[in-house]
């Protein structure tokens, strides 16, 4: 998961989204700010990354660590 500055000062999200769509599953976020957005929106960047993290995750708060299969 990419989120990228609609101001970005060193490379735009069209610039960006022909290598960023060669990584399979990745995903773009433009969201306002420039270099660093999420520190522009904190709320919106925190929302995407926790749901990046829930989509993506094989972490099961409900399971023991004991029951985890790492091989998965």
């Amino acid at each position: 998961m990419f989120i990228w500055g609609a101001c970005a000062p060193y490379l735009t999200a069209d610039r960006a989204r022909p290598s960023i769509d060669q990584i399979p599953s990745a995903t773009l976020h433009e969201v306002p700010g420039g270099h660093g957005p999420w520190l522009v929106d904190t709320k919106r960047s925190a929302e995407l990354i926790q749901s990046h993290l829930t989509v993506t995750s094989c972490w099961n708060p409900r399971r023991s660590p004991i029951n985890v299969d790492l091989a998965r």
